[in-house]
């Protein structure tokens, strides 16, 4: 059978008989099993927004300076991680172990996991 390529993107490149990610190229034959980490979940950053808004607005009007700037430094912060793409993670098994093989954006770890799933089958 000859090596059909299945996905080529975002410098990862799966064919049916291998799987190139990170700089290391893994035999298709070799891995048994794929699964996808997904990115962590905003809401922690939400929380944190609204905690700090309504500690420097509400104590604000008390005169305290302390508290307006610590409700501004969390604002700061959670409006960071708001609007940074968490990332997320492909972890592939093989006999000997299980290896995280990619860590990206959230649409290509999806294609990436898809990729390989369909170049698995294809390989049986």
């Amino acid at each position: 059978m000859s090596e059909r390529e299945v996905l080529n993107e975002g410098g990862v490149l799966v064919t049916t008989k291998r799987f190139v990610a990170s700089g290391t190229t893994y035999q298709l034959r070799t891995i048994t099993s794929v699964r996808r980490k997904p990115a962590p979940s905003r809401l922690p950053a939400v929380f944190l927004f609204a905690i700090g808004a309504i500690g420097s607005f509400g104590v604000a009007r008390d005169g305290s300076a302390v508290f307006v700037l610590l409700g501004l430094f969390f604002v700061a912060l959670s409006v960071g991680s708001l609007f940074t793409e968490g990332k997320a993670e492909l972890y592939v098994t093989t006999s000997a172990r299980e290896l995280r093989a990619l860590r990206g954006p959230p649409k290509l770890i999806a294609a990436a996991e898809q990729a390989l799933n369909q170049a698995m089958a294809e390989a049986e």
